[in-house]
């Protein structure tokens, strides 16, 4: 499976990693299964170092309307995108894209620090 994740009720967080190609079914099952948990509201480090995305523009539009359903359920924790130095730019602007919710975002390079700033992130 190309997504994977732990949950730490404790601290209020979702570890979660992307491998190989990410497609929307994947982001789709994260979302459900949070959902399912009840941990829409926890803080997301998600490392994306070594994943790329495959989102045409229907899996977009399938995203935004699957988004505004769970957004109706509570506010979406602050979430910490971890990225690679040459995947960068793609993958920040696809989660830029697909934060729909009025939520803290930060994109990092290093998963100390981004775990850090969550952190610092209430939820």
């Amino acid at each position: 499976m190309p997504l994977t994740w732990t949950i730490s009720h404790e601290e209020k967080m979702i570890s979660a990693r992307a491998e190989g190609t990410v497609r929307y079914r994947d982001v789709a099952t994260f979302l459900e299964a949070n959902r399912e948990d009840g941990v829409l509201s926890y803080r997301k480090l998600f490392d994306a170092r070594t994943a790329a995305s495959e989102f045409g523009e229907s899996d977009l539009n399938n995203y935004v309307g699957a988004f505004s359903g769970y957004n109706s359920l509570g506010p979406f924790g602050p979430l910490a995108l971890v990225v690679g130095p040459l995947s960068g730019a793609p993958q920040r602007e696809l989660f830029q894209r697909l934060s729909l919710s009025p939520r803290p975002l930060g994109f990092f390079t290093d998963m100390e620090e981004a775990r850090g700033w969550l952190l610092t992130q209430h939820v």
